[in-house]
């Protein structure tokens, strides 16, 4: 088959209504601690999670969005009702600014003088906060963020309102001057990498003029050291982030309209509804180790891109795969990266690729690829990458399972053929005299 065509069946994959299953067992003996399952469990999903949100974002660029992710990790356990139900945020709206400080910092991919200023208005709020708790003083209230960020002299203006809590505490005076000494050493500080930014606005227009259209060996207007030194403060930052981050919160922001949204919060509303929903259906923990995961399309290229990577290490020779396409390693692998990323017939999620000759998009690749690296590398040292591996959709799994399991039984009642007599095997496999008798008779 053409390596640039897939096959009717994992067509059917990519564009049906259900989730994609994934059944792996491991083809050594070996058995997973509670803490080594769990991590494992937590590397597939939130990859997964990234992919998805890299898969989005490629797509979006260039149509008038921009992006900012917070400094924190979502948490796990708490359920974001409000967010689940919210269609957007606005800057304006006092609620809004108190739920997005308590996800944490603001950092744009796109560099942006108004996220940055809500991302030191915060952090000055934060330090002040400390400040104000450790001396008793009465906390400023968070909704009047809303009133400050909107103006260019917002962190002096919230400085004033800081300077009048201060004085206005039952404090004594030199108590105060001490507070004060404090805060304008955080004021300073936070002010100066502000009045820092405002300096660099001209050469950080000339990376944001170029980055959509440009690789970034191919972008000349700044010298090599201006150029990293820009690149490194205000282009970077949001990769790192999304690197390191382990349940990162991506805001899409439409600076014309001045509304935002926490794009796939799905996942950190826990909604199992969603079709994207990334869920463990099964594991076992005695040796061999077996997991059924189910999700959406981003399954496939986590996948797929494993049993690449393998494949480059090892020669494997026609090893069966599971699937609805019946099809083994070595042609699952000669179907990944361009035929997942490229066809648009097939699938039109393969956003990542389609924008990486700009900088932007070589950017996101890097990303992708270290995220589908360290999923290679999770499943490789659990030998989960071999003849055991089933991808089906989410409806015919127990199906799937019945087949196997069907023909395990088959392969012991097998085995047992010229030891046993035929009612013991049937009696201690549950397979009918009627078939173990037309398996003596194939095999005797």
């Amino acid at each position: 088959m053409d390596k640039k065509m897939l096959t009717e069946e994992f067509k059917k994959l990519y564009n049906q209504d259900n989730r994609i299953a994934i059944r792996l067992q491991s083809s050594k003996e070996n058995i997973l601690s509670g803490w080594q399952l769990q991590e494992f469990i937590n590397c597939l999903s939130n990859s997964y999670y990234k992919i998805d949100i890299i898969e989005y974002i490629s797509d979006q660029l260039g149509k008038g969005s921009n992006f900012f992710i917070m400094n924190e990790s979502f948490k796990i356990n708490n359920n974001y009702k409000k967010i689940k139900k919210s269609k957007g945020w606005d800057f304006k709206n006092k609620e809004h600014m108190v739920l997005l400080y308590n996800l944490g910092k603001p950092i744009p991919l796109i560099p942006d003088i108004k996220i940055y200023r809500i991302y030191y208005i915060f952090s000055f709020y934060e330090e002040v906060y400390k400040q104000f708790g450790k001396f008793k003083i009465d906390k400023i209230d968070k909704k009047l963020l809303t009133e400050i960020i909107d103006r260019e002299d917002g962190i002096e203006n919230f400085k004033k309102i800081v300077d009048y809590y201060i004085e206005e505490a039952h404090l004594t005076h030199e108590l105060k001057q001490v507070i004060k000494k404090n805060v304008n050493r955080i004021y300073s500080d936070i002010n100066s990498d502000m009045e820092k930014i405002h300096k660099d606005v001209f050469y950080i227009d000339i990376l944001k003029r170029n980055i959509l259209t440009k690789k970034e060996d191919e972008i000349e207007e700044l010298n090599e050291d201006n150029y990293k030194i820009i690149e490194q403060k205000y282009f970077m930052k949001f990769f790192e982030m999304l690197k390191k981050i382990e349940r990162p919160v991506v805001f899409e922001y439409k600076e014309d309209v001045g509304i935002m949204r926490v794009i796939k919060k799905e996942y950190m509303c826990n909604d199992k509804s969603s079709k994207n929903f990334f869920d463990v259906k099964k594991y076992i923990h005695n040796s061999p180790f077996e997991i059924i995961f189910i999700g959406g399309t981003m399954l496939l290229p986590m996948i797929f891109c494993a049993i690449s990577n393998y494949n480059k290490g090892k020669k494997i020779d026609q090893v069966n795969v599971q699937s609805e396409a019946s099809t083994t390693l070595e042609n699952l692998d000669s179907k990944i990266d361009k035929n997942v990323y490229e066809d648009d017939e097939v699938n039109q999620k393969g956003n990542v690729y389609k924008i990486k000759k700009n900088y932007i998009g070589e950017k996101f690749i890097d990303v992708n690829e270290i995220i589908l690296e360290k999923v290679f590398n999770q499943l490789n040292n659990k030998s989960l990458i071999n003849e055991n591996l089933t991808i089906c959709s989410e409806n015919d799994m127990e199906d799937k399972m019945n087949e196997i399991k069907n023909k395990q039984i088959l392969e012991v009642a097998k085995n047992l053929i010229g030891i046993l007599d035929d009612e013991t095997i049937a009696s201690k496999t549950g397979i009918p005299i009627e078939n173990v008798l037309n398996l003596r008779k194939k095999f005797e």
